[in-house]
């Protein structure tokens, strides 16, 4: 559950970058 929170962050890092 820790990694998808991770990669939930980092992808909404992403679009907020686009």
């Amino acid at each position: 559950a820790e990694q998808i929170k991770k990669k939930l962050e980092e992808l909404g890092a992403e679009v907020e970058l686009k």
